[in-house]
């Protein structure tokens, strides 16, 4: 009798080895089971890793192209499966999937249940008042995407990092992966500029309100570079001058015979004046149009 349960203890620790050592349809030592584990949660380790936080991957002149498209359907709450089959995709492509989430970023679509909405915000654009509220509201759905919104405020009034370098700042600080990068940053420097709140290089919230046509059409006012060319100075001498020991005075002769001034610190740097060069570009119409309502008044 003991030698019966001798062996059939040893049968049955046998089973149970070949049952330990075969898991997952794979033969395994112990050691290798061990082994294969822990690649296997270094790999999963690593996949988790390599995802990237959300951004745009659409500029928003195609994102509020899509969001018509989706009113064209007709409806309060439209199926994403009956949004991608009239519009030709599938809910499994990576491109369809990208554009509900670039709407979703910048504000303009909302959903649960396999079913989305227009928001309120999306309704200004697509639902026109008057041109100015439809600027806002771009700019708004520009800044709802939650990794432009960062962008801005860390560099508002402040010349943007180029292009490489945004886009490295992607990666170390804004958890992008190397494949994403590049072309988040990209779209950011398109979408601000499709939007006019970056403008040579500068991010300037408060100069594109009256700038209402910049999302439609790019174009420089000419009544602007004419006034420019006929109000020359005679001479650099009298243009610059030394205000006082502290100071540069830049003198701007106006048509009723009165002289504007831009007052210039002496200890300005090199950098400083390219800076002011290009807030006075941008900023300058917005005061002489904000004035001009003042004097009709």
């Amino acid at each position: 009798m003991d030698v019966n349960k001798n062996q059939i203890l040893s049968t049955l620790r046998i089973k149970l080895s070949l049952s330990l050592d075969e898991v997952d349809g794979r033969c395994y030592t112990r050691r290798g089971f061990k082994e294969g584990d822990s690649q296997m949660a270094q790999s999963a380790e690593k996949n988790i890793k390599e995802r990237s936080s959300l951004y745009p991957m659409f500029s928003i002149k195609e994102i509020v192209d899509f969001i018509n498209e989706i009113v064209k359907i007709g409806g309060k709450r439209v199926s994403i499966n009956t949004i991608a089959s009239v519009l030709g995709f599938s809910v499994k492509t990576n491109s369809f999937r990208a554009k509900i989430s670039t709407a979703k970023q910048f504000g303009l679509i909302r959903g649960s249940n396999g079913a989305v909405e227009l928001t309120e915000l999306a309704k200004r654009i697509v639902y026109p008042v008057n041109e100015l509220d439809t600027r806002r509201a771009i700019v708004e759905s520009f800044l709802s995407a939650p990794l432009y919104r960062k962008i801005v405020e860390r560099y508002e009034n402040q010349a943007l990092p180029s292009q490489d370098k945004l886009s490295n700042m992607l990666l170390l600080e804004y958890n992008l992966t190397k494949s994403a990068k590049d072309i988040a940053a990209a779209k950011f420097i398109e979408n601000a500029e499709q939007v006019g709140i970056l403008k040579n290089g500068i991010i300037l919230l408060e100069s594109d309100e009256n700038d209402i046509d910049s999302f439609e059409d790019e174009s420089s006012s000419k009544d602007s570079k004419e006034v420019s060319e006929n109000s020359t100075a005679e001479s650099k001498e009298e243009v610059l001058t030394s205000m006082e020991p502290s100071a540069y005075c830049f003198t701007i002769p106006t048509l009723s015979g009165s002289v504007a001034k831009v007052i210039i610190p002496q200890n300005v740097t090199e950098k400083d004046l390219d800076f002011i060069t290009l807030y006075i570009e941008n900023m300058l119409p917005t005061f002489i149009s904000n004035l001009k309502e003042e004097l009709e008044k």
